[in-house]
């Protein structure tokens, strides 16, 4: 019985001791987590406010390609394909995309001076659907914000 109660004695005291320090360092401790705190929270809003900016930059360069791509100045056609590749690059709006494309295919694929423009469009279609499917979609919700 000696033994256990030596244990327990040894177990309590070692808790005691932890709350002791904890007790007398206190205001180290404290003065630590304001430390902390006074470093991630303006980093935490340094990192957000960059997000934000960035999704905001994206949100208006992907609008301004849509009208470079359904209304652009003298018909440029060269300028409309490079607009329909570039297009691949925002994943965020490939459903949006998608359904825009097709329907521009849909109007101008009777027009014979629109040939190269189809083409493209078929191209980005094809990129775009291969990318929808759920494992691209799961991948791109993991690995981007």
């Amino acid at each position: 019985m000696g033994e256990v109660e030596n244990k327990n004695e040894m177990s309590n005291e070692s808790q005691k001791t932890f709350k002791d320090y904890i007790k007398s360092k206190w205001i180290e401790l404290l003065g630590l987590i304001i430390v902390i705190l006074t470093v991630f929270i303006p980093l935490y809003k340094h990192f957000s406010q960059k997000r934000e900016e960035q999704r905001d930059k994206r949100f208006k360069t992907y609008h301004q390609l849509i009208a470079d791509l359904v209304t652009p100045p003298d018909r440029k056609l060269d300028r409309q394909i490079a607009t329909v590749f570039e297009l691949r690059n925002f994943p965020k709006y490939y459903e949006l995309t998608n359904r825009i494309m097709t329907d521009l295919t849909d109007q101008w694929k009777n027009e014979p001076q629109n040939k190269r423009l189809i083409i493209e469009l078929s191209l980005t279609l094809n990129y775009i659907k291969k990318r929808l499917k759920w494992y691209y979609r799961l991948i791109n919700k993991i690995f981007r914000p």
